[in-house]
C-alpha cells in the first residue's frame, strides 16, 4: 500500500478517536507555515466532511484571493485572516471573501497578533461586529512583537 494512503488512514482514525473521545469538531489548516499543497487540503477535505468535522483554512494575509479561491474550491467551512492589524484590515478581508463567497455563508476569523493590533483593538472589533464570527489572540507573535526577552506567551 502506498506510504500517503496509510498516512491518509492514520489521519482518519486519529481525527475519529479525538472526535469521538474528545469532541473534535473542527481543524485549521493552512497553506503557508505548513506548506500544505492544494492535494494536502483536498485529503483533509475529503475526510473532515466524512465524519462531519469542520475545516477552517487560515489565509496567507487579509486579501489572499489565491488563498480564498481555494478555500472556495475545497468548501472550507472558515476562513482565518493573519495579523489584522486595523480596521482597514478587517475590511480588506471582509471584502476579499465576499469578492469570491459572494452570497455563501462562511464562518470568519481574525487574528491579531501585534502589538499595534492591541492598540487598535477597539477599532477592529466596532468593524468586525456582525461580519466576524471570532476573534484570536495569537500569543506567540504578539509577545515577539513587543521587541522584549522579558515579554513571552507564558509571561504574566
Amino acid at each position: 500500500m502506498a506510504e500517503i494512503v496509510k498516512l491518509e488512514k492514520k489521519l482518519e482514525a486519529s481525527l475519529v478517536r479525538l472526535k469521538n473521545k474528545f469532541g473534535l469538531y473542527a481543524i485549521k489548516a493552512e497553506f503557508e507555515a505548513e506548506g500544505a499543497s492544494f492535494r494536502d487540503l483536498v485529503r483533509l477535505r475529503r475526510l473532515t466532511a466524512r465524519h462531519n468535522i469542520l475545516l477552517f483554512l487560515k489565509i496567507g494575509g487579509v486579501e489572499a484571493l489565491r488563498d480564498i479561491k481555494d478555500a472556495f474550491d475545497l468548501g472550507v467551512d472558515g476562513l482565518v485572516a493573519p495579523m489584522v492589524e486595523s480596521r482597514f484590515g478587517v475590511v480588506k478581508f471582509t471584502q476579499a471573501v465576499e469578492a469570491v463567497f459572494a452570497n455563501r455563508k462562511i464562518f470568519k476569523s481574525i487574528n491579531i497578533e501585534t502589538c499595534d493590533a492591541v492598540k487598535c483593538t477597539d477599532e477592529i472589533l466596532r468593524v468586525a461586529k456582525g461580519k466576524i464570527d471570532n476573534v484570536t489572540i495569537g500569543r506567540t507573535d504578539l509577545s515577539s512583537s513587543y521587541f522584549d526577552s522579558k515579554i513571552n506567551p507564558d509571561s504574566k
